[in-house]
């Protein structure tokens, strides 16, 4: 199976996939962080008196924030999944063509033992 010469829309289809997907990374990095920090990080802190307790007040905006990441993330995704039908354009199937194999490793109906035919 060979793929399908690209043209300029194509490599502007993959180039765009391909910043979804790190946009994605991206953004989960981002919600990850932003998570440890209000929910692990700022509490821990504050119990053993590294930070003034007026730190608690940034959680909650740190919690919204990380739902605008979340939208976000989920923004990039609907593009990256828009943007994949390109892989259909270039390739004629998103998997491998290949026949069954049965345990004995015969392919596709060739299945009888060896010297009984």
């Amino acid at each position: 199976m060979d793929p399908a010469a690209l043209a300029n829309p194509e490599w502007t289809q993959l180039e765009n996939l391909v910043t979804n997907l790190w946009l994605m990374l991206g953004s989960i990095i981002i919600i990850g962080s932003i998570y440890v920090t209000a929910h692990i990080f700022i509490p821990s802190l504050v119990a053993s008196h590294h930070l003034p307790s007026i730190f608690n007040i940034l959680r909650l905006p740190m919690y919204a924030s990380m739902v605008f990441f979340i939208v976000v993330y989920f923004y990039f995704l609907s593009q990256a999944i828009v943007e994949s039908d390109v892989i259909a354009d270039i390739y004629e199937t998103y998997w491998i063509k290949g026949g069954s194999i049965d345990f004995l490793g015969h392919t596709d109906g060739s299945s009888s033992a060896v010297g009984h035919d």
